[in-house]
C-alpha cells in the first residue's frame, strides 16, 4: 500500500458484475459522515469521518468484539477526534 489515502490499487479487481447495492443504513452513515466532515470545514470526506460517526452508533459496530480486542469504543473515538487535523479540539455533533 502506498502512503496516498485514496490508492486503492492493493484491492483484487473483481470481474464485471451487477452494481452493489447500498442499504438504507449505509446511506444514512455516509450521508452523517458527510456532515461531521461539512462540520468541521472540510469539503473531504474521509474513512476517519466514517468512522466516527460508527464510533457514535453502537449498533453499527459490534462494541463488545472490540472490547474483546481490547479496545474500548470511547477511547477510540477520543484518539482519534484529537489526532485528524480537522476535528482536533472540537465537539462531534
Amino acid at each position: 500500500m502506498s502512503g496516498d489515502p485514496d490508492d486503492c490499487s492493493w484491492l483484487p479487481t473483481p470481474e464485471p458484475q451487477s452494481p452493489i447495492v447500498l442499504g438504507h443504513r449505509m446511506w444514512e452513515l455516509l450521508g452523517a459522515a458527510v456532515r461531521l466532515a461539512r462540520a468541521h470545514g472540510t469539503d473531504r470526506m474521509g474513512v476517519e469521518h466514517l468512522l466516527l460517526t460508527m464510533l457514535v452508533d453502537p449498533t453499527t459496530i459490534p462494541s463488545d468484539q472490540l472490547r474483546a480486542m481490547g479496545l474500548d469504543p470511547g477511547v477510540v473515538f477520543a484518539r482519534l477526534m484529537a489526532s485528524v487535523p480537522d476535528l482536533s479540539g472540537s465537539d462531534f455533533n
